[in-house]
């Protein structure tokens, strides 16, 4: 009798314990995958799977159960919980309530009202709402059935958070475009705060929403010098697939609150006031080598545009401006920020405004020898540079700032014959 228990007993926890080793053995492999091939875990996500995992030993060590009797309730508890999960997985993804990658919640809005001290020149109130799909403003509902969608990739510049949806340069590029060209143009803004190049290029190959005819406006530069500067990871590899599902974005959006995926949001500007108060400008005038930077962002940036054009689409670069310059004004130093790195120890020192500069003219020859290389279009943004009143920190625009850069562009797009050609195409 003890023997036959002995028997049963060992049958049924090993058949519990194949039922939950094949999902963990298949995360784990996942995920190895992943870092394989360069993708690196948030701290977070270190601190969750440390957590799981000593839960699951304290709980083994602990529970003592009739395997017998048990282990049958555990595996129909087992499955109903991944059944639940991939009816929840399924359900979120075919209602679009979770956030695309490089795309913000669906459907997501709010209101803004910066200092006017921390944000000299941005919207007094700024709405800021996303559309079905994540795009900032009235996105793809305002779209006309056979207009040539412009997609406007970059980071805070792009997306423009202190400014009112109305007032982003890509809504203010929307505006002079139809006056020109009335319906044959979409513009929209897929801009994502802290997103450099390699995010973009994703974007691109794995976005199904871009399209043959497409256009691609890409203003890059200034998240890619931030993301050396401070040591961030580049962000292109492509994370295991269980961070990509629908469930772990809305894990994320929970966490993070609700205002905003990924990103605090300091609504009237003072913690940002503050923060920036704390710091002081450094002295230090060592001047840092940045080649081996320039070169990576080279290359993260001929990425993008072999994406693009494997998509059919067309590509469109801008130069990155700053409010950076040699010799800075004394009233425009209180409006730098990343300048301000003391009492931060190690290279960080040496940001100072005119090496900033120099690193960001290097950033944008870069983009001028791609744009030469690939033969795609590209829009110099140089007469911006130290504008004091298109800046309210560093690169961030202000109202008056995105106006001149979407002229700017819009003006690229109207002069060039072989855009108007593609446009007459994608509309017949």
């Amino acid at each position: 009798m003890a023997e036959r228990y002995a028997r049963s007993r060992s049958f049924w926890q090993a058949i519990a314990m194949a039922c939950c080793a094949v999902p963990l053995l298949l995360l784990v492999a996942d995920t190895a995958w992943a870092l394989r091939s360069g993708w690196r875990p948030s701290p977070l996500i270190l601190a969750a799977l440390c957590a799981v995992v000593l839960f699951i030993a304290m709980a083994r060590r602990r529970v003592h159960c009739d395997w017998r009797h048990a282990a049958p309730r555990g595996l129909l508890l087992f499955a109903a919980l991944l059944t639940a999960a991939l009816a929840a997985e399924w359900w979120l993804r075919a209602s679009n309530r979770h956030a695309a990658f490089h795309l913000r919640r669906p459907g997501l809005s709010f209101q803004l009202t910066p200092d006017p001290v921390a944000y000299p020149g941005a919207s007094p109130r700024a709405r800021v709402s996303y559309d079905a799909y994540g795009f900032r403003g009235t996105g793809v509902s305002g779209c006309a059935k056979q207009s040539t969608r412009v997609f406007c990739l970059g980071g805070s510049t792009t997306e423009c958070l202190f400014l009112d949806d109305a007032a982003t340069w890509p809504a203010r590029l929307q505006a002079i475009l139809e006056q020109s060209r009335p319906a044959r143009f979409c513009v929209l803004n897929a801009g994502h705060c802290d997103y450099a190049a390699a995010q973009h290029a994703r974007f691109v190959r794995e976005s199904p929403l871009v399209r043959s005819q497409d256009m691609v406006v890409a203003l890059v530069g200034a998240s890619d010098l931030m993301r050396y500067v401070f040591q961030f990871d580049l962000g292109g590899e492509r994370p295991p697939r269980w961070q990509q599902s629908a469930l772990a974005t809305l894990a994320r959006d929970v966490w993070n609150g609700p205002l905003r995926r990924g990103m605090y949001v300091d609504p009237t500007g003072v913690a940002y006031a503050h923060a920036r108060g704390k710091l002081s400008f450094t002295r230090n005038q060592l001047i840092p080598d940045i080649r081996y930077a320039a070169a990576e962002y080279e290359l993260r940036l001929r990425q993008l545009a072999s994406a693009v054009r494997r998509r059919g689409a067309q590509l469109v670069l801008v130069t990155q401006p700053v409010l950076w310059q040699a010799s800075m004004p004394p009233e425009a130093m209180p409006r730098l920020v990343v300048c301000r790195v003391l009492p931060f120890p190690g290279p960080w020192r040496w940001l100072t405004a005119a090496h900033l500069r120099e690193a960001i003219d290097q950033f944008n020859a870069s983009t001028r020898r791609v744009a030469i290389e690939y033969g795609v279009p590209l829009v110099e943004a140089d007469e911006l540079h130290a504008q004091l009143d298109c800046f309210y920190d560093d690169y961030h625009l202000t109202v008056r700032g995105a106006d001149a850069l979407a002229q700017l562009i819009a003006d690229r797009l109207l002069a060039d014959r072989g855009l108007r050609e593609s446009h007459a195409a994608a509309r017949q």
